[in-house]
């Protein structure tokens, strides 16, 4: 019983946050989440229903061994499949 009340609590917060990056800045419509492989599938869901709802895009930060999905970003550039970086310095 205290775990499920903890997870629904923690998803109202979330709820709010969210709400609250929208509503600081409209004109910005992408919204970044750190820490997203503290997600579960259900919390994922979330900002992926708001997103399309509000026309916003929602970055989120999640860790992925299997190199299939996302980007990696080093120092600032994008690190290509090759290890190599790209980027102004490096074009």
């Amino acid at each position: 019983m205290r775990q499920e009340l903890l997870m629904r609590a923690a998803k109202h917060a979330a709820d709010a946050q969210l709400a609250i990056a929208m509503a600081a800045n409209p004109a910005l419509r992408v919204i970044r989440v750190r820490d997203g492989s503290l997600l579960d599938e259900d919390a994922m869901q979330m900002p992926a229903d708001a997103a399309d709802a509000n026309d916003y895009q929602i970055w989120i930060e999640r860790v992925d061994n299997t190199g299939e999905v996302g980007f990696v970003l080093e120092d600032g550039h994008i690190k290509t499949s090759d290890n190599r970086t790209t980027g102004p310095d490096n074009a």
